[in-house]
């Protein structure tokens, strides 16, 4: 797949409460993506007009990840899709917030894929130095109302689906080389960029065992615990 025929962007029009919205996923990063790293999305919702809308935005506690978004992923040439990493962990419910959606003020989500699918199964699917296509759905029922009470309301739920498709690369020398990065920065980067490697770290999963390895003798111990809750997850499932 070139560059040029990748859909890294997309968009869902649609009213809600006599708004009319706008929902989009795109991918970041630039082409080629590597199998088994880390890879960002930007969730967003715009809306038209001078009217304001709310938005339920919640968490998934058990799962450490955004919640009420169902991804399917499926390499060309693969017989199934992609599998969750967490799929075998239950809903335990998490933080629920409201935001204020205007013309002036779009909602921005950013979401790491890795927490969603295992993109790590590529290295087995994939043969070194070579590409495969990714093609990628997004479900989310998003709960929006024209007050807080009613973006609470499940009734007002809309449902969108959004696809994305782009090439993944095997290439495990470069591989190696994101997770020793991310590690350096866990351990020794600036302050403000360590949680966000930790968690491109921890979502490599298998990919990254050496450096989850290392991390288990983290000098904080919130570090070295998650490092180590990573590890015995992949052993679980090995």
């Amino acid at each position: 797949m070139s560059a040029h025929d990748e859909q890294r962007e997309t968009w869902q029009t649609f009213d809600a409460h006599g708004r009319r919205v706008r929902a989009g996923l795109r991918l970041d990063g630039s082409t080629p993506l590597l199998a088994g790293a880390p890879i960002g999305l930007t969730f967003s919702i715009e809306l038209e007009g001078a009217q304001r809308l709310y938005l339920a935005v919640a968490g998934d506690r058990g799962r450490q990840r955004p919640a009420g978004f169902v991804f399917v992923a499926k390499l060309d040439e693969a017989d199934a899709p992609l599998p969750d990493p967490l799929h075998g962990v239950p809903d335990s419910g998490g933080p629920l917030g409201l935001v204020e959606i205007g013309a002036e003020t779009p909602w921005r989500q950013p979401l790491l894929l890795n927490q969603f699918v295992a993109l790590e199964e590529g290295l087995r699917l994939i043969p070194p130095g070579e590409r495969r296509t990714l093609r990628l759905s997004c479900r989310k029922s998003l709960e929006l109302g024209p007050s807080e009470a009613a973006a609470l309301d499940p009734t007002n739920a809309t449902s969108v689906e959004l696809s994305l498709s782009f090439a993944l690369e095997r290439d495990d020398e470069a591989l190696a080389g994101i997770a020793a990065g991310l590690a350096a920065t866990v351990s020794d980067g600036p302050i403000e960029e360590r949680e966000t490697a930790l968690l491109r770290l921890l979502g490599m999963r298998a990919a990254a065992r050496e450096q989850l390895r290392a991390l288990t003798r983290h000098r904080q111990f919130s570090v070295a615990e998650r490092a180590r809750l990573a590890l015995d997850a992949l052993e679980s499932v090995s």
